[in-house]
């Protein structure tokens, strides 16, 4: 049984917010104290229990392009080719040589597709995605509320047909910025921390560094300028904007306003405190 139905039917027996709470200690070996949070894993757990419908709708990965297009900023919007609830071989047959498949709700829900045209084989690969559920897997609340769609968009690939670098910044209310920099993607992935002046903070969390440190973006001021517009268009304290730089343009990927549904474990307490601290506004 998956972990989403496994956490589906605890949820029964213990509660949603008491499963929340075990898993929580379970990943981090402390308790959860949501009534007076001061780590960055316990405030980003409270925020998950009580989601606005802002948040879901910034969180839906259809919504939120038409919001940053209404706000001025739907030229870092990836092209769309197409959205809806259900697919079909006529949809597919449509499709450019590549395209990416994603679900507007979650993460994981990913199918890159190049080459020649294998309709059936993308819809028994899609018909695995237990979309409806995810919210069980992080218990994050503001999924729940997100009505699943499909959505096939521009494949943003390099010569070797391998994705762009994912540029994750973490954007605090105190204005402070954490970046973080996914490399190898869907081979041995990599991530390196970074602060706003490109200055490694020598953190090793959820994956290994990279063997030589990321170079510093040739459109990394732009990019620090668009994640501030981004910023304030969200208004919502603390938030995950994730971006790509690909062929000199930036393009939005997405907002997280729970990563890792709050149970990343922190390479140190002395992190999580800090960054908890960090949640406060200046």
């Amino acid at each position: 049984m998956s972990s989403v139905l496994v956490n589906k039917v605890l949820s029964m027996i213990v509660g949603y917010n008491g499963l929340n709470s075990l898993i929580f200690y379970k990943k981090h070996g402390y308790f959860l104290d949501v009534k007076s949070p001061k780590t960055f894993s316990e405030k980003i757990n409270a925020r998950k229990l009580t989601p606005t419908k802002k948040m879901s709708k910034l969180s839906d990965k259809v919504s939120v392009k038409k919001f940053l297009q209404d706000n001025g900023l739907g030229q870092y919007v990836i092209p769309n080719y197409f959205h809806g609830e259900s697919l079909t071989l006529k949809i597919l047959k449509a499709m450019p040589e590549a395209y990416m498949l994603k679900s507007n709700v979650g993460a994981g829900f990913n199918l890159l597709v190049t080459g020649e045209y294998r309709g059936q084989e993308v819809l028994a690969s899609i018909a695995k995605w237990n979309v409806k559920n995810f919210h069980f897997l992080g218990m994050e609340r503001q999924y729940k509320n997100i009505k699943p769609m499909y959505l096939m968009e521009k494949a943003l690939l390099n010569e070797a047909g391998a994705s762009p670098k994912d540029y994750k910044f973490h954007c605090f209310p105190d204005g402070s910025k954490v970046v973080a920099v996914y490399s190898e993607r869907g081979r041995d992935i990599r991530s390196d921390y970074f602060d706003e002046k490109w200055c490694s903070l020598n953190i090793k969390w959820s994956y290994p560094v990279s063997d030589e440190p990321p170079s510093k973006p040739l459109y990394f001021e732009e990019m620090l300028k668009v994640v501030n517009r981004l910023y304030k268009v969200c208004d919502m304290g603390y938030v995950r904007i994730d971006l790509y730089e690909y062929e000199g343009r930036i393009f939005f990927s997405e907002y997280t306003f729970t990563p890792g549904g709050g149970y990343s474990k922190f390479p140190s307490y002395e992190m999580d405190l800090d960054w908890g601290g960090r949640m406060e506004r200046g």
